[in-house]
């Protein structure tokens, strides 16, 4: 009886959220956005767009991913994440899914032994324990998926674990028209058994010192006069942050000594887009 009850929610939350994703695809001319050298962009004063009835429904938990559109593009994924959903065994390989505009390319003078694009989950595995679907997983910049995206991630993965509350999730691609590769995702999170965790972010899909064609996700040019460490910054600045405590700190600071490893990124972002995105200066080396 329980399972019948757990799928009929499944099923009320996955037409909701699909409403929602259409409401949401149908204004996205309102949401103005472009690459200007700020990695990440926060959106609706970080309000997340997710409805009331949305919001009553995560209280289970529960995953869902929207269906392929008809150019192959994955569209939206959503999830009322828990404990329960997190994966109890390693990741397993995902090199057989190609995700629309997954075109190759690697240059060592430019990226070292990296590859430009990695099968970028929209949901981390380590939130959902997904591998192999393809309804989740995106031609995503290597720059995107391990630096930019994973700090937020790891955001998310940090409270649930601490507080075993849930935190409803959706992280949706942004095309440009017919292109094959997204421009950039946007983040939204919302804790539901309190207010700790919510944010609407959006991050861009781009790679330092590489020129993307998102048609088809061809490269255009790769500069390798550039120096990738200094481009990464652009006007930007960059901070240490810990996704346990939500502090950010100077690159010299001695605070961030004592973070755990697991909890210290790199924040690719000025101070006020920092304490926009709802992370604290420290108090000891005030950024």
């Amino acid at each position: 009886m329980r399972r019948k009850i757990k799928k009929i929610v499944v099923l009320v939350v996955a037409i909701s959220s699909i409403f929602s994703y259409l409401y949401f695809t149908l204004n996205q001319k309102e949401l103005e956005y472009s690459f200007n050298g700020s990695y990440y962009e926060v959106i609706n004063n970080n309000i997340p767009y997710f409805t009331e009835e949305e919001i009553e429904e995560a209280e289970e938990s529960y995953e869902y991913y929207g269906e392929l559109d008809y150019l192959g593009r994955v569209t939206y994924a959503q999830a009322s994440l828990g404990v329960d959903l997190m994966p109890s065994e390693d990741r397993e390989s995902i090199s057989n899914i190609y995700p629309s505009g997954f075109n190759q390319y690697t240059n060592e003078e430019v990226l070292g032994n990296n590859y430009l694009y990695n099968r970028s989950h929209l949901i981390a595995f380590m939130l959902a324990g997904e591998n192999d679907n393809e309804n989740n997983l995106i031609t995503g910049t290597n720059f995107m998926n391990q630096e930019l995206m994973l700090p937020l991630e790891k955001v998310v993965y940090n409270y649930i674990t601490k507080e075993n509350h849930h935190v409803l999730y959706r992280v949706t691609p942004l095309y440009d028209k017919n292109d094959l590769v997204a421009t950039a995702v946007l983040m939204e999170a919302q804790s539901i058994e309190d207010d700790d965790i919510s944010f609407c972010i959006l991050v861009y899909n781009v790679e330092p010192c590489i020129e993307i064609d998102y048609s088809d996700g061809e490269v255009l040019n790769a500069d390798v006069e550039c120096d990738y460490t200094q481009t990464k910054q652009t006007d930007e600045s960059q901070y240490i942050l810990n996704t346990n405590s939500l502090k950010y700190h100077r690159l010299n600071c001695d605070d961030a000594d004592d973070i755990a490893a697991f909890n210290k990124e790199i924040l690719y972002a000025n101070s006020a887009t920092a304490r926009m995105m709802g992370f604290e200066p420290c108090g000891n080396c005030k950024p």
